[in-house]
């Protein structure tokens, strides 16, 4: 058996893109025979909000402990700091018995934060403990200042300081090679359990799709948002328009309810974190998903994790042909894919939708199909442990480009 260490990003088993990642990819790992144990260094969540986390346990499979003593984040500054710090001791010490146990075969970093990149990796070789970093964004660099140092070393350090590199888009491989030809990568796109999603292929009938267009993403996004808000108002429909904001940025939140509220339309639904079950029902009750990528490198380097969920409701997607979106999706064949990131052009796709329903829920069950293929959390597990522990230098998938588009 295989021992394999989780660490970085805090929160799990609870959350959002970044946590359901690392719970399928664990998942994927434990179905090939490994034993994942995740190290949350400190409490993130807030009490009463949310399902109950523990501070430890075991979640679908998964071994999981916050570090710091408590999953919730305290309100007062001295005893937050206070449980960082002893979080921090705590992991090392767990992360250390796990190696001097043999139980630490690997160890992958999950992080957006620069010091937690350099100090697990240089602790992964402190360990003498292979290190594999999960590289999902390109993080936009400022124009001037220590911030643009900053990021700047954050997009390239993991290059040089992981053993192997996971990357979820063309964009982010292609950056590896450039700086590190020799690097062992392997592209893992964003997953799903298709399991969850009780007879997908078959779907609802269309008297039952009364929710409309759907789109769902973070708070973070709110560009996007405005953007769909904008071509739904083009498409001059009845139809509806439901979305589902993720995330606790309460301002950001309260901006997007004045927005809809302007819009005085009694079609449009704005909700926020619901449950993975409500959440299930609503894709595979819409009209189509709406997922509008945009001309920048951060989307061009990206890959929603949404992007798996949509094709699994078997629901026709709607979105832009701009970084992956071009390497798994074809306008016309399972999904529906404007040329650019235009409300016009977007709008289109949806009156499409409207117009041709029959094809509409085809191009929906051609989406299941190429997300069964290539997103599905159990294929892509064995493809990770093979490259975690079977493959060379370099394992073929790391350097040839995907193009995955059905014939």
């Amino acid at each position: 058996m295989k021992y394999i260490l989780y660490v970085g990003f805090p929160g799990f088993p609870v959350g959002l893109a970044q946590i359901k990642r690392q719970l399928l990819i664990a998942k994927g790992l434990t179905e090939t025979g490994c034993s994942v144990r995740v190290f949350n260094r400190v409490g993130t969540h807030r009490p009463g909000n949310g399902p109950p986390v523990f501070v430890k346990g075991t979640f679908e499979g998964i071994e999981y402990e916050y570090c710091s003593g408590t999953p919730y984040r305290p309100s007062g500054f001295v005893k937050r700091n206070l449980l960082k710090g002893y979080g921090l001791f705590n992991e090392l010490k767990l992360i250390a018995s796990c190696r001097r146990n043999h139980k630490a075969d690997a160890i992958i970093i999950s992080s957006n934060v620069l010091w937690e990149l350099v100090y697990y990796t240089l602790l992964a070789k402190l360990l003498r403990i292979r290190s594999v970093f999960d590289a999902v964004e390109y993080w936009s660099t400022p124009k001037k200042g220590i911030a643009k140092f900053a990021l700047w070393l954050k997009n390239r350090l993991y290059i040089y300081l992981a053993d192997r590199i996971f990357v979820i888009s063309d964009y982010l491989h292609d950056r590896v090679i450039r700086e590190k030809p020799e690097k062992p990568i392997l592209r893992v796109p964003p997953l799903c359990d298709f399991n969850l999603f009780v007879n997908p292929a078959q779907g609802c009938t269309r008297a039952k799709r009364k929710s409309g267009f759907l789109f769902c993403g973070s708070l973070a996004y709110s560009e996007v948002i405005y953007f769909i808000i904008e071509a739904y108002r083009k498409l001059n429909t009845d139809a509806g328009l439901v979305i589902i904001a993720s995330g606790d940025r309460d301002a950001e939140l309260e901006k997007l309810k004045e927005a809809v509220n302007r819009e005085q339309s009694d079609h449009i639904t704005l909700l926020n974190n619901i449950t993975d079950e409500e959440l299930i029902r609503s894709y595979k009750n819409s009209i189509a998903l709406l997922i509008p990528m945009r001309p920048t490198i951060q989307d061009i380097a990206r890959f929603p994790h949404k992007i798996g969920e949509y094709t699994a409701a078997a629901r026709p997607i709607v979105s832009t042909n701009i970084g992956e979106i071009k390497n798994f999706f074809k306008d016309g064949v399972n999904a529906f894919v404007a040329d650019s990131y235009d409300t016009g052009a977007f709008s289109f796709k949806m009156k499409e939708i409207l117009e041709k329903p029959e094809l509409a829920d085809e191009i929906g069950r051609q989406g299941f199909q190429t997300g069964l293929q290539h997103f599905d959390y159990r294929k892509n597990g064995i493809l990770i442990y093979d490259f975690l522990f079977n493959s060379g230098n370099q394992i073929q998938m790391g350097t040839e480009r995907l193009n995955i588009i059905p014939s």
